[in-house]
């Protein structure tokens, strides 16, 4: 026999046993083993696009928005925090403070100015922009935002 008949019947008894390979493949039915991990796939996969639709409240909890008011009276309640840090500065100091930062307090989103004798403090909400100035009574400037803060939380 020649070397290229050789080579011939060997490249047809490799294509043959592959042929045979992908038809067992084919022709053989899953393991149970296999079978099982595939429906129990399905299932999860579908038990969670459900909960995707269905969204949950204890996963997927809503997210209040607050009102107008209630951006306010955070927002009054947070500068007068602040004025009360700088009052009690001014009690032990014997001066008001160059910066609220010196009394102790938070530079976030509000602004401070003194002259030496009195001072006021800007902030800013979401757009809601309130002025406390340390002539005012601090009580006037604060009103009753504590009392709706705590009926927004239901306290």
């Amino acid at each position: 026999m020649s070397r290229e008949a050789l080579l011939a019947a060997k490249y047809a008894v490799i294509q043959d046993q592959a042929r045979k390979r992908v038809e067992d493949a084919k022709a053989k039915p899953l393991p149970k083993s296999r079978r099982g991990i595939q429906v129990t796939l399905v299932v999860i996969a579908l038990a969670l696009a459900a909960v995707l639709v269905i969204r949950p409240a204890w996963l997927f909890p809503t997210i209040e928005v607050e009102s107008a008011m209630i951006k306010e009276a955070s927002l009054r309640v947070r500068i007068s925090i602040e004025a009360e840090r700088v009052e009690r500065y001014r009690r032990s100091a014997g001066r008001l403070p160059s910066t609220l930062l010196e009394s102790g307090g938070d530079t976030t989103s509000l602004q401070y100015l003194q002259d030496g004798k009195s001072y006021s403090i800007t902030g800013e909400n979401d757009g809601h922009v309130l002025t406390y100035r340390s002539t005012m009574p601090p009580a006037e400037f604060l009103g009753s935002s504590y009392a709706l803060i705590r009926a927004r939380s239901g306290r």
